[in-house]
């Protein structure tokens, strides 16, 4: 699942986007999907309020972490969540994914 913010010619600020994400987000399905494939951190089960909090603490940390580097982009993750700000022409872009597998082809 990824959340996105459309840019247009006005780009939303990064704590806009992040409002944004918060709302549209899809937390119940990440919740149940978790439950159903008993999915847990460090051996607890997560509910709700965990997923908000641990979403808002990657794109915040995301965020700084863009602001900081050299602007180009910047990701943070963990427990599936991924928080990305990447450099755009229109300006930054912020996305939150939440991943169960992925596979990264590598050239030996």
């Amino acid at each position: 699942m990824q959340v996105t913010m459309d840019l247009d010619s006005t780009v939303p600020t990064l704590d806009q986007q992040i409002n944004d994400i918060m709302n549209r987000f899809n937390f119940d399905r990440v919740l149940k999907t978790m439950h159903a494939i008993n999915w847990t951190w460090r051996g607890q089960v997560v509910d709700l309020d965990d997923l908000k909090s641990t979403a808002m603490h990657l794109m915040d940390q995301a965020v700084r972490s863009y602001q900081t580097n050299d602007g180009r982009w910047a990701q943070v993750s963990t427990g599936g969540f991924a928080a990305r700000v990447e450099e755009l022409s229109a300006g930054a872009r912020l996305t939150l994914t939440f991943s169960i597998e992925s596979v990264d082809a590598y050239m030996y």
